[in-house]
């Protein structure tokens, strides 16, 4: 029976080909198993189909705005979607080929093929977000093998060519892929410059950082912006550090218990890589340190595990690292492998499961997103009517056919937004696609989700969204647009549009923006004659005369000379509820709710008495408010009524 020593040494020596390729092929099967893409990924993929036909990198055709946060990702799919016209598979194949290249690197140029390696394969293949997340159409299996190349070149000799520019030019293309992850990269790379400090050390590393120096010259030049639209969406809320570390504390929480081997094998990463014997691999867990204090602060994700798979792996090469060379290696091994097989929730057992049967509720806005959107764009699932692959067959049909410029309100901005095609704009309430509003404070709410900060929109917005005219009501706010719009619309080399660049990247025009008002805004107004004319029962959204409630602010109906009526008939969308209030010279005197009516859509109609307080001490205010449903409300038409209706 061998003792714990020998064990050790079996774990360290090289294992045969077999089990190594068994190993691996196990990984890719759970992979493959689990892949699929995700909603988020068709924005950049819209972005694809663009760039290909010609309109340039853009989500909005004839609007410079980069939302995308994976510029290198972008153009390593665009290229291949040039070729094949379609995001699916395109995507889904590039991803099993690099995660093939990320374990090849791992097993055949870091650690060569131990039994350690071995064992953590098999934990590999029970990590959720390291499997979920090597595919999902995101960037994240591409800054997977951008990390592990660079450890990989980290852990050579220093005298092995010119390793400080081989280091710094693989970190450069992640920070394209992703700019984040400059944090995961930057303590290796100051540990290794601090070695070899010299002038020339410094040359190397401003030479391989060329990729990322070329797309940020590109962005300020293209764009207009060093960063994309959406950091400027989701980093500019306005909300406190706090409250945004105690939504990072429920993120890692949850993935605690719903992915313990990726955060057992994170936690372990970051501990003993400052252990005996692992100098080496110090930088590397300072790395996942500083990258793990950066989510927390962010406040995690709305994807559960998403920021996750990145130290996962680190985690993963720490261990690997580490197993090779401890005496407890066969324990500790043995102890990953339970957490993860006794996981109910693992890949291995989770992946083929449709929607009914995951746990696909939202945990404080964090959602399981595999789960969700398992049946409409799984691999496992696939079938030829299936959501995203109908979002294929309306781009190849809208791109094709001659259609008048649209300006659509939607949030669905990823397999919607790509199936639309070009002539349709999009402009969403979370500012993820449009640079003033991702400008604009959020609207503070209790339940706020990550990266769904909404905010309200300006008076005359949805009418300068339409014409193209700049028609905001706020004069500060329409200067600031106007440049803006100089920036992303105007001539691209203009004298006049580089000032604006300058001034507006120096805060220069901040002034111009009363964030204040746009934080907690004045309910909309709207007089009481407007909104009379009957709208008829199922009337689609959106059709002309209706008045949208787009913040879940209330919308005020001023009465004027009205008398109170008794009675009274009103349209509101369906599929939600909504609260009538009341009021008397700005004092609340009675609330009536109208429960949502499931008709399919359009507009619900309610007959309704007036509640007897609000008759009793008179009214000269309606607000109505939408809650819940699926946040999307407006109102058709609201008509007194004097007399009983139908003899009631």
């Amino acid at each position: 029976m061998m003792n714990l020593t020998s064990l050790q040494q079996h774990l360290a020596n090289r294992a045969p080909r077999l089990w190594l390729r068994l190993a691996a092929l196990l990984l890719l099967a759970v992979a493959l198993l689990n892949a699929w893409v995700c909603d988020d990924a068709y924005i950049t993929f819209r972005t694809c189909f663009n760039l290909t036909e010609g309109y340039g990198p853009l989500y909005n055709v004839g609007e410079r705005v980069q939302t995308f946060t994976n510029p290198l990702w972008m153009l390593l799919v665009s290229g291949f979607y040039a070729f094949t016209g379609e995001a699916f598979f395109t995507s889904l194949a590039i991803s099993l080929v690099l995660l093939a290249a990320t374990i090849w690197v791992y097993s055949q140029r870091i650690f060569k093929g131990s039994w350690a390696l071995v064992m953590v394969m098999v934990c590999m293949a029970c990590s959720r977000s390291f499997v979920e997340f090597s595919t999902s159409g995101l960037e994240n299996v591409l800054n997977g093998f951008l990390l592990t190349v660079f450890v990989a070149i980290y852990l050579q000799d220093a005298r092995e060519g010119r390793k400080l520019f081989w280091m710094s030019l693989v970190a450069s293309l992640g920070m394209v892929s992703r700019m984040d992850t400059a944090l995961l990269y930057a303590p290796a790379l100051a540990f290794v410059l601090w070695q070899n400090r010299s002038w020339r050390a410094i040359g190397e590393v401003v030479l391989g950082c060329l990729p990322f120096i070329c797309w940020e010259t590109f962005s300020i030049i293209y764009y207009g912006f060093p960063f994309p639209n959406t950091a400027y969406a989701k980093l500019n809320a306005g909300i406190g550090s706090l409250a945004y570390m105690t939504r990072g504390l429920d993120y890692f929480w949850l993935s605690c218990k719903r992915d313990p081997m990726t955060m057992a094998v994170i936690a372990f990463g970051c501990v003993v890589a400052f252990g005996k014997g692992m100098r080496t691999w110090l930088p590397i867990g300072l790395g996942l340190i500083f990258y793990l204090i950066y989510v927390l602060r962010i406040g995690g994700d709305f994807m559960e595990g998403r920021f996750f798979h990145l130290p996962a792996l680190g985690g993963f090469l720490v261990l690997t690292a580490w197993l090779q060379r401890n005496r407890a290696a066969p324990i500790a091994a043995a102890a990953f492998l339970i957490v993860g097989i006794c996981n109910p929730m693992a890949p291995g057992y989770n992946g083929w499961r449709p929607v009914a049967s995951r746990a696909t509720r939202m945990h404080n806005g964090i959602a399981d997103e595999r789960g969700w959107y398992h049946d409409v764009s799984s691999l496992i699932a696939y079938n030829d009517t299936m959501w995203v692959l109908e979002n294929e067959r309306n781009l190849d049909r809208n791109a094709t056919v001659e259609q008048k410029p649209v300006m659509m309100f939607w949030d669905f901005l990823g397999f919607m937004g790509y199936g639309a095609g070009p002539t349709v704009s999009y402009c969403d309430r979370y500012a993820l696609v449009h640079p003033l509003l991702a400008r604009l404070p959020m609207v503070p709410r209790p339940n706020w989700r990550v990266g769904h900060f909404e905010r309200a929109k300006p008076r005359g917005f949805h009418k300068t969204m339409r014409e193209g005219a700049n028609h905001l009501q706020d004069e500060g706010l329409c200067q600031y647009y106007d440049h803006l719009c100089m920036i992303t619309q105007g001539p691209i080399w203009s004298w006049q549009r580089w000032q604006t660049i300058w001034h507006m990247n120096l805060d220069h025009y901040e002034y111009l923006i009363d964030k204040d008002f746009y934080r907690e805004p004045a309910p909309q107004l709207v007089q009481f004659a407007a909104i009379q004319q009957p709208h008829p029962r199922g009337e689609k959204f959106r059709a002309n005369g209706q008045v949208e409630i787009w913040t879940e602010l209330p919308l005020r109906i001023e009465l004027g000379e009205a008398k109170p009526f008794p009675f009274f008939e009103i349209t509101v969308l369906s599929e939600a509820d909504y609260v009538l209030v009341f009021w008397n010279q700005e004092k609340e005197v009675a609330e009536l709710r109208l429960p949502q009516q499931w008709i399919g859509g359009g507009l619900a109609f309610y007959q309704m008495h007036t509640p007897s307080d609000a008759m009793l001490m008179g009214f000269d205010a309606i607000t109505v408010e939408g809650i819940g449903g699926n946040e999307y409300y407006a109102l058709g038409h609201l008509k007194p009524i004097y007399e009983i209706p139908n003899g009631n």
